[in-house]
């Protein structure tokens, strides 16, 4: 039975993020159809029928038959032949695999049309209609280049705008700082304009600028051009007075703080320790605010800051770097609190809810139908811990056991091989051991590691990367020793 895709028009977007190169795998490809077919965006149409009449032979004449007569009765057989092996053929499951493959791609690509090209073409139509003001027009660059990722004349006009505004803000900021150097009477924009962007960022939500994705590279870019200015400002390079300074660092805490990275927090701490920033001075209140983003809760009376108004970088960065490594270990201990104990006598029973994607059993209910609401089961009940990894489930009972259900494949589920197991199934160790804490990656083709109650880990599933490691540098120690050899 034939598939085609089913005409009318489909909204599921998701398709552009499924990567072909997967549906490689035999797998992955039917895992994907099942997909298609859930969604019911695609329809069988109905089996051709086979003529099993044979060929209508043309009457002959039995004493000498012509040559146009055994032409047309050659071609009628050789007709009749190709249709009943195109018919046969199409049926082999490798002709199916190959109508899975196609179909799956071209969903892919009407998800990418839809998305990008169709986009693209509507929101050009809308700014020919229409009379946009400069702001409008740097907005929807940014929309658009933010969704296309592909690099324009608008863009590189945008980006190169961009840059020129940002060298201009930079040098006129520098030369205010100067200027009310040599003349103390004179107005200090540049203090102004930092005031306006701490309070600015000061008042959004937090991490708003988080989700990288959200914002389009050349965003980014701006992000890094403003960050670094502010940090060389901070330092003293840049001219600005001991006021300047410490708002170039405020301004740069908050912007680290709606950012949510740790690398960028440690930079800024970094920074404050500095020994160019000696002396420069930061608002508590602003510490405080941040302080409430990163563990909701504010403990400053143990650093003695009540009652000052401003504080010291260096004095901000520990405590900073205090409250940063509270809400970490707070999270260890939350993370870790469920762990399983074999010393406890009455372990309490648990109940298990799941929910998701069973494709390869990794829920364990026997069919491969998904959930698509929280579902109360019995087959992980008994177990002290439950870790989803990738298409597969590792539970953790009471006394330190591990089971696994899943996908098999690149052993991902420990079991010695790589098939498939619909239902859990126990892990066998070298000797008794007692798992306390389980990890499986969610990505590439899944390994996993455990960590037992003396402090072992083992690891199981997919180390292609450490094969490839060992071989670079087995190449490696072959190149040194033919180097001094021949030296």
């Amino acid at each position: 039975m034939s598939a085609t895709l089913s005409p009318q028009e489909v909204l599921n977007n998701k398709w552009v993020d499924v990567n072909t190169t997967d549906l490689i795998d035999t797998s992955q490809t039917d895992f994907q159809f099942n997909k298609l077919l859930q969604c019911k965006e695609v329809i069988y149409a109905p089996e051709l029928c086979i003529e099993t009449a044979g060929v209508q032979f043309i009457e002959l004449d039995p004493r000498k038959p012509s040559d146009d007569d055994k032409q047309e009765l050659i071609d009628k057989i050789l007709q009749s032949e190709d249709e009943l092996a195109a018919q046969i053929c199409h049926t082999t499951l490798f002709s199916q695999y190959i109508n899975k493959k196609q179909l799956l791609h071209q969903r892919i690509l009407l998800s990418v049309s839809q998305k990008y090209h169709q986009a693209l073409q509507d929101s050009t139509k809308s700014d020919a209609a229409k009379v946009s003001s400069s702001s409008c027009e740097l907005t929807t660059d940014l929309a658009n280049e933010s969704v296309t990722h592909t690099p324009t004349g608008n863009s590189l006009l945008l980006e190169l705008g961009l840059k020129t505004g940002l060298s201009l803000m930079f040098s006129l900021l520098k030369q205010s700082w100067l200027q009310s150097q040599t003349h103390p009477d004179t107005y200090n924009l540049s203090n102004d304009v930092l005031v306006t962007a701490r309070d600015l960022l000061s008042s959004l939500p937090p991490l708003s600028l988080a989700l990288d994705t959200k914002i389009p590279p050349i965003g980014n870019q701006t992000l890094t051009q403003i960050c670094q200015f502010l940090q060389s400002t901070a330092h003293g390079s840049s001219g600005a007075d001991m006021r300047g300074r410490q708002l170039a660092a405020e301004v740069l805490l908050c912007l680290v703080i709606q950012r949510g990275s740790l690398h960028s927090v440690l930079d800024w701490v970094r920074m404050a320790r500095s020994e160019s920033t000696q002396g420069v001075m930061i608002s508590t209140s602003l510490l405080t605010q941040v302080v409430q983003q990163i563990e909701c809760s504010v403990v400053l009376s143990s650093d003695n800051f009540e009652g000052q108004e401003e504080i010291s970088l260096n004095a901000a960065a520990t405590s900073l770097m205090k409250h940063v490594c509270t809400t970490a270990t707070t999270y260890i201990e939350m993370c870790t609190r469920c762990e399983p104990n074999p010393d406890q006598e009455n372990v309490l029973p648990s109940d298990v809810y799941i929910w998701g994607s069973n494709s390869s059993h990794q829920l364990a209910e026997g069919s491969q139908e998904k959930i698509l609401t929280a579902k109360h089961t019995e087959t992980f009940s008994g177990c002290q811990f439950v870790e989803a990894g990738q298409y597969c489930t590792f539970t953790i009972a009471g006394d330190g056991s591990i089971k696994a259900c899943g996908k098999g494949s690149y052993g991902r589920l420990g079991l010695g091989d790589s098939t498939n197991q619909a239902q859990l199934k126990p892990l066998a160790f070298e000797s008794q051991v007692s798992v306390v804490k389980i990890s499986s990656s969610k990505g590439s083709d899944g390994h996993t590691l455990a960590l037992t109650r003396d402090g072992t880990v083992y690891s199981w599933g997919d180390g292609v990367s450490t094969l490839y490691l060992c071989i670079i540098v087995f190449t490696c120690i072959i190149i040194c020793i033919l180097i001094v050899c021949l030296l």
